[in-house]
């Protein structure tokens, strides 16, 4: 029983220091300077992807708008032997 105690008594100091620690950071404003570097690199990252997809689009349209198809509605993409959908005309 002892040991447990001493378990808790441990893990209280710890969360306490931890809990002093995150209000010295907030009331210091290095999590304000934080935050924004974080959604900075969120916000490169997310272009890096909108990039992607506009690329993949791209491509796809090309793929619809060169697809050989006479009466068939699934037909394969020059591009990259990938089949595309695309509704006859």
């Amino acid at each position: 029983m002892q040991i447990k105690v001493r378990e808790m008594q441990e893990e209280n100091e710890r969360l306490r220091r931890d809990n002093e620690r995150f209000v010295r950071l907030i009331d210091s404003g290095e999590w304000g300077r934080g935050r924004v570097s974080e959604l900075v690199s969120a916000g490169e990252i997310l272009k890096g992807e909108r990039d992607a997809l506009i690329k993949l689009i791209q491509v796809w349209r090309a793929c619809v708008s060169v697809s050989v198809s006479v009466s068939v509605s699934m037909s394969v993409c020059a591009h990259a032997s990938v089949p595309c959908c695309q509704e006859s005309p």
